[in-house]
């Protein structure tokens, strides 16, 4: 079973951007006046972050739950 994540406000941000640059400037738009750098920042890497993941389960590199239960019992 392949997960998915539908109407999120980070993937409407990067469906609807033809390009990186457009969808970060679309992220940076969403943000109060008042933001700061590390807001503008923070937001950037966590909207990466969730494309980064999003490629990962596009390309079956997941595990498991049982596999990762059976690893964290190894820490």
């Amino acid at each position: 079973m392949q997960a998915t994540i539908e109407n999120s406000p980070s993937e409407a941000l990067m469906s609807d951007a033809t390009n990186v640059k457009e969808a970060a400037l679309k992220a940076i738009q969403t943000l109060p006046d008042t933001a700061s750098y590390d807001d503008i920042m923070y937001h950037l890497y966590v909207l990466n972050q969730i494309h980064l993941g999003m490629k990962d389960i596009e390309e079956g590199n997941t595990i498991t739950h049982e596999e990762l239960t059976r690893e964290m019992a190894t820490w």
